[in-house]
């Protein structure tokens, strides 16, 4: 037993003095000459320890061309290191700022080790369709205005490799430069001076990491669409549930600018279009009577503007049950969407799109007086309910549904 678990399990007094508690092991009895016994020689013995070692074959170039994102400043990496070199050898030691040309040849000698390490010879088989040859230590091609009697680069650009990273850092350089234009600009730009192997495919996966062009160009997030309103799929009758909204001013011969008072069918998208003179309350509800040859809405949908209000106060104000036989405006005028939410209202909004595309085309340059005026709108609206509600089917025995027919049919009624 291990005399340490005496104090923790416990044992009885007369136990612990007869135990080895007391005693110790039985080693410490031994005289020192016998206390310990080992081998010298296996002491002796050096314990073997196996190293390994491997070669590893590093670019000197891989520090300048990795060291910073930017292609400019690591030309100015190299031409201080070029500069450190000079000071090195000669007496005259430059301690100004980089000239221009210190700059451009730290540029060549960039360009070469990247060509060093890109493409082992001239005769490699991604360049060779090129007609490669090699000008001042650099591997140029010959383009198609070769001969032009000039010292242009865009004679003869610089080929490079597609997959270095310091050509794609040169692209993303040169997009920045530009004011983050499209693929086919950064591409011409570049081309002046350089050909990049497959340059349309690795500027436009460059391009597409640009965080400043991912902030404007990107998508918002699409929802879901949401199932129609219950008033928009409910059976009724045409103008039963109506939205109404303005649009305009229309600029006229008399100088006059009246508006557009849009009434529209939630059910069969029908138009009906009233000319008025004003935005005022008495002007709106002059229109309204007007729409009453279309028949009496029990809904209608409209937005806060100041007619509309006022309108909804004035019908409020009335006591109907006076009036027999002139219920029309005891329709329920009380629906308006909440104020800076206009897409409530889209089922109508997006008609009065249509009708100012409609009417700039019909007008052009011209300014009718207001019959004119009025008998433009009447072509407009009858227009808009000619417009087919459902898909325009290739078969020729199939007619597309338009809102005209469901005016008609009332009217035949």
């Amino acid at each position: 037993m291990n005399p340490a678990d005496l104090p923790s399990r416990g044992r009885s007094a007369s136990y612990i003095i007869a135990s080895r508690w007391w005693e110790g092991p039985e080693w410490l009895y031994l005289s020192p000459k016998e206390d310990f016994s080992a081998d010298e020689k296996e002491i002796a013995v050096e314990k073997e320890k196996k190293i390994l070692s491997t070669l590893i074959n590093l670019n000197a170039s891989d520090l300048v061309l990795t060291c910073f994102s930017s292609y400019r400043k690591t030309i100015r990496l190299l031409a201080w290191i070029c500069r450190f070199v000079y000071n090195c050898k000669h007496q005259n030691k430059k301690k100004d700022e980089l000239a221009v040309s210190e700059i451009n040849e730290a540029e060549n000698l960039l360009i070469r080790l990247i060509q060093c390490e890109s493409f082992h010879r001239i005769e490699d088989k991604r360049i060779i369709s090129f007609n490669p040859f090699i000008d001042h230590w650099i591997i140029r091609t010959k383009t198609a205005i070769f001969q032009r009697d000039d010292t242009s680069e865009f004679r003869t650009p610089d080929i490079l490799p597609s997959d270095h990273p310091l050509v794609k850092s040169f692209i993303m350089e040169e997009h920045k430069l530009k004011g983050h234009i499209g693929v086919s600009h950064v591409l011409n730009s570049l081309r002046e001076r350089f050909w990049i192997l497959a340059g349309r495919r690795v500027v436009s996966s460059v391009l597409k990491t640009c965080i400043t062009c991912k902030r404007y160009s990107s998508k918002n997030v699409n929802l879901p669409a949401p199932p129609l309103p219950g008033d928009r799929v409910k059976d009724a009758s045409v103008f039963q549930i109506t939205g109404i909204d303005y649009a305009g001013p229309i600029l006229l011969r008399e100088y006059q600018k009246p508006w557009i008072c849009l009434f529209t069918c939630a059910v069969y998208l029908c138009v009906h279009l009233e000319l008025v003179t004003s935005l005022t309350t008495d002007k709106f509800l002059q229109a309204f009577h007007r729409f009453a040859r279309r028949g009496k809405p029990s809904i209608i949908y409209k937005d806060n503007g100041t007619n509309f209000v006022g309108a909804c106060n004035a019908l409020a104000s009335i006591d109907f049950n006076e009036f027999q036989g002139r219920d029309l405006t005891s329709a329920l005028f009380g629906s308006s969407f909440p104020p800076g939410a206009p897409w409530w209202g889209g089922w109508w909004e997006r008609l009065i799109g249509m009708m100012k595309k409609v009417l700039r085309k019909i007008l052009g340059r011209a300014f009718p007086n207001y019959e004119e005026m009025y008998t433009i709108l009447c072509n407009c609206e009858a227009i808009f309910n000619d417009k087919p509600l459902t898909v325009v089917s290739a078969d020729t025995s199939l007619t597309s549904i338009t809102s005209a027919n469901f005016l008609r049919e009332i009217q035949n009624n």
